[in-house]
């Protein structure tokens, strides 16, 4: 057994007051997302799915997401997606604390705070279809971590972590991250013996490459079942994972140190586009330097110290993990960042668990028992200091995180507003038949043109997400009538690669009147036309960007 049943007693009754604090600021803080009154799926693409799709990465969430399906966990469920996403935090929260064990209920407070407001949540919550796919493969994850450190198991862990793996990727940089900071703190223990450490560190590093391998492998072993091949996701390779060459792989090390430090004094991140936020990473930043130096200074044995300096020179790469597996770096991916508010309260504890730091040794003289008051006075105002910060960076996260279920929902309702008028234009076409006739919508929609009012990088997004997609799922989602749509999947489209574009001249080019270039972006391939026709129309919202064109209706979005 992993453990007895008074195990588990204890634990809950322990730990209940942290999983229902974490579960009320949850519900709270994501309140929004509980009651949306829109449609929202993984894709514009996928309605009524997840996306989870066969030839991808997440092959085993796809097998779940069947299930699930079946269960009826969609559109009439969307309340129960996002509440048994946010208990799954709450639980998360409770294995965090049991990891870690600081003993201190602020610290477990700041860990259940930063875990809930984490801008991945809203960056997932807005897809509510699949909230309960995201948080499965979170709680595997997390489990499989409090397993494998505090219950020494190997082999459960092994297979929690494939299957996690096989649903969603982006929580293996934290499991990583927190093995990592966990063996770090070990490493503090003067009882700790290094000999026994390195072994662990290699167990650990075994245990995280074979729940990789039977990743890759199982997937490989589903495609070969199903006679398919890996079509590719989110930049992975075949093997379900990207692939560096060495240059780009020291690109990608230099950049994790830039942009961790870099974070102070920037607001081209998500994470700190916010002097407020920027001040408060700033903040446990120095805290974090200052740590960390003392760590070196305290540590007497030589070997260790060499240890704890190359741990120290790694740090910034593991919190940046998620650069190593894509690059560009969204919402649903970023919860290691967010350990930038978790990891200096941590160590904060552990440095105050130290028999060196609270005058323990019985100093009686007079100069002692000053020195030990400056102790307190300095881990007191460092106390004050973390609450204030911590305060100062869950109020901005909870705004923005606000900002973004609104944002969604207006978003939504901005791209109805657009098909209803298209729609309009349309069907006063001459002649047009819903039942006969074709529409192809050419180029993209501008964002800012149809939006001036009510614009912000939020929309941006998600309008883009919207309408830039897939319009002919657009419009089967927001139009009164069924509409037939020409697709870039359409025979009637050339479609050519961006090498193979790039040979062409423009007499070629004139050849092709409906063309499109695959891979320039990671939504759906955009139409152009070399239709003089088409060119000389006015892009929409301009009178006469929809117009009969030959036996198609042309619906201009840009040039």
């Amino acid at each position: 057994m992993w453990y007895s049943m008074a195990d588990i007693k204890n634990t809950i009754k322990n730990k209940s007051w942290l999983f229902i604090y974490a579960l009320l600021f949850g519900l709270v803080i994501h309140s929004q997302a509980l009651f949306f009154n829109t449609d929202a799926t993984d894709s514009i693409r996928a309605y009524g799915s997840t996306q989870a799709q066969e030839t991808s990465g997440r092959f085993i969430g796809h097998i779940l997401d069947v299930i699930f399906e079946n269960l009826g966990f969609y559109q009439p469920f969307r309340f129960v997606n996002v509440l048994g996403y946010i208990c799954v935090l709450a639980v998360c929260a409770v294995l965090l604390e049991l990891i870690f064990e600081t003993g201190s209920r602020m610290v477990g407070i700041v860990m259940a705070s930063v875990l809930m407001y984490c801008s991945m949540n809203s960056g997932l919550l807005v897809y509510f279809y699949v909230a309960h796919m995201y948080g499965v493969s979170l709680l595997l994850s997390m489990f499989s971590c409090y397993l494998l450190l505090k219950k020494d198991k190997v082999i459960l862990p092994v297979f929690l972590l494939a299957v996690s793996l096989g649903i969603y990727q982006a929580f293996l940089p934290t499991v990583i991250l927190i093995i990592f900071l966990y063996q770090f703190l070990r490493l503090q223990k003067t009882e700790t013996v290094l000999r026994s450490w390195v072994c662990e560190c290699m167990q650990y590093i075994f245990i995280v490459l074979a729940a990789l391998g039977i990743y890759i492998f199982s997937n490989k072993i589903y495609l070969a079942a199903a006679g398919l091949s890996m079509s590719g996701y989110a930049g992975m390779g075949e093997n379900a994972l990207p692939s560096y060459g060495l240059s780009e792989l020291i690109d990608l090390l230099f950049k994790s140190y830039a942009f961790l430090f870099g974070l102070p004094f920037t607001d081209e991140y998500f994470f700190s586009d916010n002097a407020v936020i920027r001040i408060c990473i700033g903040f446990f930043l120095c805290l974090f330097i200052i740590q960390m130096i003392y760590f070196l200074i305290r540590e007497q044995d030589k070997l260790k110290r060499a240890c704890m300096a190359v741990l120290t020179l790694f740090f910034p790469c593991v919190i940046n993990l998620p650069m190593f597996i894509q690059e560009t770096i969204g919402e649903r991916l970023s919860l290691n960042w967010f350990f930038i508010f978790i990891i200096p309260v941590i160590f904060d504890q552990v440095i105050r668990s130290d028999p060196g730091t609270d005058g323990a040794e019985g100093e009686l003289s007079g100069a002692g028992a000053l020195g030990n008051r400056k102790k307190q006075l300095v881990q007191a105002a460092v106390s004050v200091l973390i609450v204030l910060f911590s305060v100062g960076a869950a109020g901005y996260h909870i705004y923005r995180n606000s900002n973004i279920y609104t944002s969604y929902i207006k978003s939504h309702e901005i791209a109805e507003n657009i098909v209803l008028d298209m729609e309009q234009r349309i069907l006063s076409c001459e002649a047009f038949s819903v039942e006969n006739d074709e529409i192809i919508f050419v180029g993209q929609l501008e964002m800012k043109s149809i939006n001036k009012y009510f614009f912000n990088a939020e929309y941006e997004g998600f309008l883009n997400k919207l309408f830039n997609r897939d319009h002919s799922s657009t419009f089967r989602r927001f139009a009164v009538h069924e509409y037939r749509v020409v697709t870039p999947d359409d025979e009637r489209v050339e479609s050519f690669s961006i090498d193979e574009f790039s040979r062409l001249d423009t007499e070629e080019i004139g050849e092709y009147r409906y063309f499109c270039i695959e891979n320039v972006h990671s939504g759906y391939p955009t139409i152009h036309c070399s239709s003089e026709a088409v060119k000389d129309m006015p892009s929409y919202p301009d009178d006469g960007c929809v117009r009969r064109v030959g036996d198609l209706i042309v619906c201009k979005l840009s040039d």
